[in-house]
């Protein structure tokens, strides 16, 4: 989650992280509720116009039925609602209260174990610390949460805004730092691995130069020294991808931090700091609106009713069963108002995708037009607000070559090595650079040692085929995967598309999971989010495509952060 921050005179840094105070309220109230439910839950408040502690007030139990049973959201508005004689977030998080139908509340003097178990869920680390350092988790937490008086300004901050010393923050004392570390980050030289690994240990041993009895410090503060430190050198330790920054641009040394002081208290503790994910066999599909601009418009476009929604997908409908059953005239203006007339039912189209009981076979009916291959781009263009093959494109172009490289210079594994002799000699046979465009696909497969289950090759026809192949949205090559210029894009082992050459084919495979709300299949995830974050620059603050297993997973994949970081330092002429 990006967090900023400002520096007052009397070395307080204001933190401004509206969401996290969102979440410990919803936390406070339903304590059980599960991962998946509270990110969707916080969706849907974030759609309603809910941007702070003070805003929940305004939520009716009719607004989130959708989401929560009756119950649930009686408990969360009855809680929520203004309290005489102070605001919202002071009730919540600063006096001694409960809710209307018994739910403990935050209480901001010896907290109850019921306030605890709601700290453990919002905090970062697995529940598996002593009384002490429970106790100390807890009012790290309340503080971050608490609001403060700005001593430069006067002003109470805003809800989700706190006061954190410059000293609780642990701030690393750069004078410590080798001279050779300091060289590389005072020229903005990208630091190399083993400088990089030298500075998290000092950074983590001045956080406990004070004595070894002082706890540890928390997630919670290790994710603004990460920040704090990336924001001084950021040339240096910001997250980048070809001048882009990935995620909140300081995870890869967040979880640097996490795993050092997870290696220093091991001895100490059963669990790690780190939130293990377990393997799933599950291939639920789940709705997800993670990274769209446009998920679900509240608004018919003016002049439009559902009556005219309703004649207007009629007409769509019509002109592709002529088009489909040969007519002339419908064939030779397929395209006329198509894309116009698409777009005014964008809302429509959305809410039959997002609605819990939509199928493919029905969507195939009521909007055929939708999965053209022009409609299905325009579609994902509008919800994803960015062109989708202008943007592909020119990743293929200029990040390919250097990713290519990179591993045939630094990879041991013999299928990377394998692919990267597939893709030569395919760019040799067909004399054009179209083959780096699937090759990349498997290559990033292989090295995060993922099964290729992005693209198969036609066995025999078509049907049987689509048959054999998994339900997520894939790619069937009609002849050699790299080489091949035509493809099937096959949803619920259903052919939705045929397309006529790789860029194409990529572009419409992507957007498939987005268009439809689809998450990425288990099997190929991080390959899929190396693609979503570096190749098409979409990087939410919070959140992840990736299929949801047991337990807590870090919003960017270690595996993204370390191939990233590892891309940035490629080639760089100060690393040794």
């Amino acid at each position: 989650m990006a967090t900023s921050h400002e520096e007052s005179d009397d070395d307080t840094v204001i933190i401004d992280d509206p969401k996290l105070p969102i979440e410990l309220a919803v936390k406070a109230i339903l304590l059980d509720i599960s991962s998946e439910k509270l990110e969707e839950f916080m969706q849907k408040l974030t759609s309603l116009g809910v941007k702070q502690v003070e805003d929940l007030e305004f939520v009716e139990s009719k607004d989130v039925l959708g989401i929560l049973t009756p119950i649930e959201a009686r408990k969360c508005t009855n809680a929520w609602q203004s309290k005489p004689g102070g605001s919202l977030s002071a009730s919540l998080f600063s006096t001694p209260s409960t809710s209307r139908q018994g739910t403990p509340i935050f209480s901001a003097s010896s907290p109850t174990q019921s306030q605890e178990d709601a700290i453990s869920l919002a905090s970062s680390q697995d529940n598996s610390f002593d009384d002490g350092q429970e106790n100390s988790r807890f009012d790290d937490l309340l503080d971050y949460m608490t609001p403060k008086q700005d001593a430069q300004t006067g002003k109470k901050s805003s809800a989700g805004m706190s006061s954190v010393k410059e000293k609780e923050i642990h701030d690393v004392n750069w004078d410590r730092i080798p001279y050779r570390i300091m060289a590389y980050l005072k020229k903005g030289e990208r630091l190399p691995s083993a400088e990089r690994k030298e500075l998290v240990r000092m950074i983590i041993d001045d956080c406990q130069s004070q004595g070894r009895a002082k706890p540890f410090p928390r997630t919670v503060k290790l994710r603004l020294i990460a920040s704090k430190v990336v924001d001084k050198f950021p040339e240096s330790l910001k997250d980048m991808c070809d001048n882009e920054t990935v995620g909140t641009g300081y995870e890869s040394l967040l979880h640097q931090l996490v795993n050092r002081v997870d290696n220093l208290t091991r001895p100490q503790q059963q669990s790690s700091l780190k939130r293990k994910v377990s393997e799933g066999n599950a291939r639920k599909i789940v709705v997800d609106s993670y990274g769209c601009v446009r998920w679900q418009p509240e608004q018919l476009p003016d002049g439009q009713t559902k009556e005219t929604q309703e004649e207007i997908r009629k007409e769509l409908k019509e002109r592709f069963v002529k088009m489909q059953n040969g007519d002339a005239a419908e064939s030779q203006n397929k395209d006329t108002g198509v894309s116009h007339k698409m777009l005014l039912c964008y809302a429509t189209i959305r809410k039959e995708i997002n609605s819990p009981g939509s199928t493919l076979p029905e969507l195939l009916s009521s909007w055929p037009y939708l999965f053209n291959q022009i409609y299905f781009m325009e579609h994902f263009n509008h919800l994803m607000d960015f062109d989708l093959m202008d943007k592909m494109r020119g990743s293929i172009e200029t990040k390919v070559p250097k990713l290519i490289k990179y591993m045939e210079e630094t990879s041991n594994l013999d299928s990377v090595k394998d692919t990267i002799s597939k893709i030569n000699e395919a760019i040799e046979k067909v004399e054009a650079n179209t083959p780096r465009i699937i090759g990349s696909l498997l290559l990033l497969s292989d090295y995060f040692k993922e099964k290729h289950g992005i693209v198969f090759p036609v066995e025999k026809d078509i049907e049987t085929t689509c048959a054999g192949v998994p339900a997520y949205p894939c790619l069937l090559a009609h002849g050699n995967p790299v080489t091949a210029t035509i493809f099937s894009l096959v949803i619920e082992n259903t052919c939705i598309a045929e397309l006529n050459n790789p860029l194409s084919a990529v572009c419409s495979w992507f957007a498939s999971y987005y268009n439809m709300n689809l998450k990425y299949p288990e099997q190929n995830s991080i390959s899929m989010e190396f693609v979503q974050r570096a190749f098409l620059g979409i990087n939410p603050d919070r959140g992840s495509k990736r299929t949801k297993t047991k337990g807590k997973k870090p919003a960017i994949s270690p595996a993204v952060l370390r191939l990233t970081t590892a891309l940035a330092s490629f080639e760089n002429e100060w690393v040794i």
